[in-house]
């Protein structure tokens, strides 16, 4: 038996099945990018003014700047996660910023005020 007719015989049903672990990591991906351009369109289709208030209320330096820069990551980096464009990029700017969400920002509060941005 020659070769090409045995890593056909064998391999071949292997090779060209659907693998379901890439289908979970899509979905997965999908989802959460679906979820943080919902978030983050709410603030900057919505406008950016209550954002800014609260940030300079709480006394963050440049608030004007930190708020439009957390509300694009969330938007733009969610909407490459979905397309799968610069997925990688787009993840770690999103795990810094709820990084700073949650221990930062929400640092004092309850868990229970903190796990939404835990979640994430």
């Amino acid at each position: 038996m020659r070769f090409q007719e045995l890593w056909h015989r064998k391999c071949h049903g292997i090779m060209n099945a659907p693998m379901p672990h890439t289908y979970a990591a899509t979905i997965a991906r999908v989802m959460l990018g679906a979820l943080l351009v919902h978030h983050g369109s709410n603030k900057v289709f919505g406008g950016m003014s209550g954002m800014v208030e609260h940030l300079t209320s709480l006394g963050w330096p440049i608030a004007t700047l930190q708020a439009y820069l957390a509300s694009y990551t969330e938007f733009l980096g969610g909407a490459f996660l979905i397309v799968g464009l610069f997925t990688r990029a787009s993840a770690f700017f999103n795990i810094g910023l709820f990084t700073i969400i949650v221990f930062v920002f929400h640092g004092s509060d309850p868990f229970n005020e903190q796990e939404p941005g835990m979640l994430f």
